[in-house]
């Protein structure tokens, strides 16, 4: 439903020439504020180019990010190793990321993807930035890190613990980059404080104890050093049911992610022993290269053997029956269960009045009467009505009351459309 959401968004920014900044299933009376303009655009620039319908885009563009997650993982631990193969390894476990309805993912056509995509290119560019002191390298990181900010805040917050830990366990780096150091944390300060209050950032700004790490300065340390700086955060969540700096659920996917790509680095250390153990002949190399090859491969497969289990919003007898909501007049509002709003939106074209929560939500109490509609007498059916201003409702089963003049009715196991037509 995420994915809907933002694709929703994209949509109507599409229609209304400008980004938007409210709730586009339930109309501009529902301002919704938007914290991810930058993927946003991206996504509108997608359909634009592309042509591709938005529930269609969103069979392909994960895929799309997926290769972008792989090619920058491969990118980073090929730099940290100096190793294509050790690239490789950490790209395919990159792709066996797993996903779900509830942590999202690269399933998904939704920003926390893009964000865990970027990571690995934003510590490679910070290694860089660090080992050359070049200003491009500077002026790289500043970009892609305002570009991650305003395409997915959390993503971009997550990164600054990981960047923290690792100058803190290089003093000598610090004191070199003082002045870069100090100029990028006053910007930092100036963006936070755009996205929340300063007595919000107060009241919630908290830091545990821990111990100092002494840790070489070899840059092959940055993954376990990443891994490492947002444990403390999850511990807090765990302990205290409470979470600074990113909700919990995205928190746990980059640390995941980095877990991911020094899983390809531990197997390429794995594979090197192995060959220096039996021996560096063609063939035995080549035997064992197969053998990791089947279980990488059988490890991004084994992501795709339990997606049916992902909630299903509509299926394909579904859109048959909301596809006649096309043929009622362009402003009408429908009634219907919350579950099933979004894909009349984007099938039917047409303003929906529930809701389920997700990306975007609507009114708990409206979104409660709307999925009882269906069960209640045709006196209180009337009033939910009127209060809701709908010209339509959408229900499974037979409703029998003088106002509902039935229009659509594929049979057994359809569902059926009613338009109201008030007495008198």
């Amino acid at each position: 439903m995420d994915s809907w959401d933002q694709l929703a968004i994209a949509k109507e920014t599409i229609k209304k020439e400008k980004i938007i900044d409210y709730n586009p299933y339930l109309g501009e009376n529902h301002p919704d504020r938007n914290w991810e303009k930058a993927y946003t655009l991206l996504l509108t620039e997608t359909l634009l180019l592309t042509g591709i319908k938005p529930l269609y885009l969103d069979s392909v563009f994960p895929a799309v990010v997926g290769f972008i997650l792989a090619l920058n993982a491969f990118i980073l631990v090929r730099h940290l190793t100096k190793s294509m193969l050790a690239g490789l390894f950490s790209a395919v476990f990159a792709l066996s990321f797993k996903s779900s309805s509830t942590l999202t993912g690269i399933w998904f056509s939704v920003p926390i993807a893009y964000g865990i995509a970027m990571m690995p290119l934003m510590l490679y560019i910070s290694l860089k930035a660090i080992e050359e002191g070049k200003n491009r390298w500077m002026l790289a990181l500043a970009l892609l890190f305002t570009q991650v900010t305003l395409a997915h805040p959390p993503s971009a917050i997550i990164y600054l613990p990981i960047l923290g830990l690792y100058l803190v366990t290089q003093p000598r780096l610090v004191w070199e980059h003082k002045k870069e150091i100090v100029a990028a944390g006053f910007l930092l300060i100036l963006l936070a404080l755009q996205f929340a209050p300063a007595e919000k950032i107060i009241k919630e700004l908290s830091f545990g104890d821990e111990p100092p790490w002494c840790f070489g300065g070899r840059k092959k340390r940055i993954l376990p050093l990443a891994f490492l700086a947002l444990l403390p955060l999850m511990t807090q969540f765990y302990l205290t049911n409470s979470i600074f700096l990113s909700p919990f659920r995205r928190l746990f996917s980059f640390e995941m992610m980095l877990a991911l790509n020094m899983a390809g680095i531990g197997l390429w250390l794995v594979y090197r022993k192995v060959n220096e153990v039996i021996g560096r002949g063609r063939i035995t190399q080549g035997v064992v290269l197969l053998a990791v090859a089947l279980l990488l491969f059988n490890q991004i497969d084994s992501g795709y053997r339990y997606r049916h289990l992902l909630i299903t919003a509509i299926i394909e007898d579904d859109v048959r029956d909301i596809e006649y909501l096309e043929d009622t007049p362009p402003n009408s509002k429908i009634l219907a269960n919350s579950l099933d709003s979004r894909g009349m939106w984007f099938i039917g074209e047409r303003q929906v009045i529930s809701l389920m929560p997700a990306r975007l939500r609507g009114d708990n109490k409206i979104n409660s009467e709307a999925n009882r509609f269906c069960s209640m007498n045709c006196e209180d059916k009337e009033k939910v009505i009127k209060e809701m201003k709908a010209d339509y409702v959408v229900c499974t089963k037979e409703l029998e009351c003088p106002f509902l003049n039935e229009v659509y009715n594929r049979g057994a196991g359809s569902k059926r459309i009613y338009e109201y037509t008030p007495a008198g």
